[in-house]
């Protein structure tokens, strides 16, 4: 597929030409993972939000979601604004350019979501609206932490996905800002790979009863056919499942 072709989801579609980074199966995975299924309004921060992709598949999720999408990137936010506008979930979201560092609100926000950042000490490329979308000095894992803790109420939930060699320091950080662990899903191709990725789920001053961890795969072990858990978690969203 052509990278500036638009992306059809079952119930929105996604501009990406103006985005330095494209949709890709982070940004679906964690949009479907995130635990937004709650009866009652729920207040959320989409951080890097791009093309809108996450904020959209939470608002599709829950008809109770008030979302606000930031990124630092012009393109992203004029992208992500077209998209929420050409959706059905204009009025529970609002697109705004701003980073994390800079949000102040009024409400304390029941979860954070994030695919942030997260390449460090790689080489970069002379775009400098890609390097701010991939690289760590825009959006540091200390910082993720720090301003999640000061927009979270206690017991609200921080939602990323991150490189899963760097699994050790976001426990580290974690902790210094009074964050518990609640989910870890590590996310391999298939049985036979070592994870890449890890999405992790967060709480905020309240030590959940238990912690689950377990590894996600993507594709079925001898085939290159999606895994059962892979279709149920996006069937919703992919067309083509």
């Amino acid at each position: 597929m052509n990278k500036y072709q638009k992306f059809d989801f079952k119930k929105f579609s996604l501009g990406q030409e103006k985005c330095a980074m494209k949709i890709g199966t982070d940004g679906i995975l964690l949009g479907a993972w995130v635990d937004v299924n709650s009866p009652a309004t729920v207040n959320i921060l989409d951080v890097g939000c791009g093309s809108g992709l996450i904020s959209l598949m939470i608002a599709q999720r829950n008809p109770y979601a008030n979302i606000k999408g930031i990124d630092i990137e012009d393109g992203a936010v004029e992208q992500a604004k077209d998209n929420v506008d050409g959706s059905s979930w204009a009025k529970a979201i609002q697109i705004e350019k701003s980073s994390l560092q800079e949000v102040k609100s009024d409400v304390e926000y029941d979860i954070i979501v994030s695919n942030p950042p997260f390449f460090k000490n790689s080489l970069k490329s002379d775009a400098d609206e890609r390097n701010s979308a991939r690289h760590t000095d825009t959006l540091s894992l200390s910082d993720l932490f720090q301003n999640s803790a000061r927009l979270l109420k206690s017991g609200g939930k921080l939602f990323m996905i991150y490189p899963f060699d760097q699994l050790e320091d976001i426990y580290k950080i974690a902790a210094l800002h009074d964050f518990y662990l609640v989910k870890q899903r590590t996310v391999s191709h298939n049985v036979n790979k070592s994870p890449k990725r890890v999405l992790l789920s967060f709480s905020y001053q309240q030590k959940p009863e238990k912690v689950i961890k377990k590894p996600f795969y993507i594709r079925q072990p001898h085939s290159n056919e999606y895994s059962d858990e892979y279709i149920e978690l996006t069937k919703d969203f992919h067309p083509f499942l």
